[in-house]
């Protein structure tokens, strides 16, 4: 006798989810309506300007929206288990032992007062139960990891001694520290020289295939994106405009934005191409233009696309687009 066929379970599955502040009546929708999947051992980047929404998105997979702000609808679903719906306890214990994230300023996420070695041996210690002994040779062993030359003599050093990039680096060992099922890394280079850089997006790569870490980078840096991302979702304007396997995304994007920040990157071999920014800025989320949101930057902008958002349709096997250029699939 056979059972009932298993349904399969996304690591992590997020459903139209809203981040809002303000007022009930007239919000400011800094996210409205994001959806993606994550699977283990996969590496998701979100990409995009500044104030597109990125990291209000992964803050909110945190439970760690800012003061203002509220999680006005949706679903984050971590291996089944509903974010959204945990006590600040339960969450508490999710965050840094299942779910981690490496913040876009470590300044300010690093206590001021407590060493870096305490900083790492009290996660340790809270999520893994090990003695003082076991955690002081765990955080010398992350110390290294993440480039370190002198991991042991790290420990007594303060937040305010380090350099933006060991700051940046201490984050990410902390982030690593009990191997979480997913790390959210919101531009986790951005302070790193590229000798650094390097190491950190191999550690990354290295951890995704060993402990079955999922990895969401957060990221404008698409060299870094092609070098280790699976899947890319490009936000505009607090929506995902566009989503694809990243060597179809970057040899085939469809919606113009898209097109835009592909036509911002050079290389060495292409370092006399004249570069092609994207005219204006992105709208803040208190003043959202009607219909497509990119239509006021847009190069190929016609009438209707003040009319109504358009939707996020699939032109072809896992790449959808946000663009009336495209409906259904057709130009």
């Amino acid at each position: 006798m056979s059972g009932a066929p298993s349904t399969r379970v996304s690591l992590l599955e997020v459903r139209d989810l809203r981040t809002w502040f303000g007022p009930e009546a007239t919000p400011v929708r800094a996210v409205d309506g994001v959806s993606f999947t994550l699977e283990r051992r996969q590496t998701v980047a979100i990409v995009g300007e500044s104030g597109c929404g990125k990291s209000v998105t992964g803050l909110s997979l945190m439970g760690l929206v800012p003061a203002g702000g509220r999680i006005a609808g949706g679903a984050v679903r971590l291996d089944g288990t509903d974010l959204i719906g945990l006590d600040h306890g339960e969450m508490t214990r999710i965050r840094g032992r299942r779910l981690s994230m490496v913040f876009q300023e470590p300044m300010t996420s690093l206590n001021p007062l407590m060493t870096v070695g305490e900083q790492i041996e009290e996660m340790l210690r809270y999520h893994l139960s090990l003695s003082r002994r076991q955690a002081v040779e765990r955080s010398v062993e992350l110390l290294d990891a993440v480039g370190f030359s002198r991991p042991k003599r790290l420990l007594g050093e303060y937040p305010h001694r380090l350099s933006g990039g060991m700051r940046q680096r201490v984050m990410i060992a902390m982030a690593l520290s009990c191997e979480p099922e997913l790390l959210i890394a919101d531009e986790p280079t951005t302070a790193l020289d590229v000798t650094i850089q390097a190491q950190v997006l191999e550690l990354l790569r290295r951890l995704a295939a060993q402990v079955d870490t999922a990895v969401l980078l957060i990221t404008h840096d698409l060299a870094v994106v092609s070098e280790v991302a699976d899947h890319v979702y490009v936000m505009y304007a607090g929506l995902v405009v566009e989503s694809a396997p990243t060597r179809v995304l970057f040899s085939k994007p469809l919606h113009p934005y898209t097109q835009g920040l592909l036509a911002c990157v050079t290389s060495i071999s292409e370092s006399k191409r004249r570069l092609r920014p994207i005219r204006g800025t992105v709208p803040p989320p208190d003043a959202l233009p009607p219909g497509c949101r990119f239509a006021p930057r847009c190069p190929h902008a016609f009438a209707r696309c003040p009319s109504a958002v358009p939707g996020l349709v699939e032109v072809e096997a896992g790449h959808q687009v946000r663009c009336y250029l495209h409906p259904g699939g057709t130009a």
